[in-house]
């Protein structure tokens, strides 16, 4: 979560993109929210996405998310967190990879956790 944080602290130096957070546990999902917490975002700005809630997609917002509800979506930069993609072995994990990872338009991080 270390490298998480100093490159978003990167990327909201100045705010001209959207950036999704795709979080693969609950317990990432909760840390990044702290994390997020700490940065003073504007609410319209930070925006925590729920299993079958409605956004109105803003171009420059950072969008926090589980994997499960990322589907559809796609933001200018992503942030996968927790996909550890040497021990992606079934079919379905694999789709759960690829939608994450298909969310970015432009650049992607991946930062798998143990």
């Amino acid at each position: 979560l270390k490298d998480f944080e100093e490159q978003i602290d990167n990327d909201l130096k100045e705010l001209n993109k959207s950036i999704g957070i795709i979080c693969y546990n609950d317990e990432l999902l909760e840390d990044v929210h702290k994390i997020m917490d700490t940065k003073n975002l504007p609410d319209e700005i930070l925006i925590k996405l729920q299993k079958n809630s409605k956004i109105n997609y803003l171009p420059k917002a950072v969008y926090i998310t589980h994997f499960d509800n990322c589907k559809g979506l796609e933001f200018s930069k992503v942030y996968v967190l927790g996909l550890n993609i040497e021990k992606v072995e079934t079919f379905s994990e694999a789709k759960e990879a690829f939608v994450a990872v298909t969310r970015a338009m432009n650049e992607i991080s991946i930062l798998g956790m143990e």
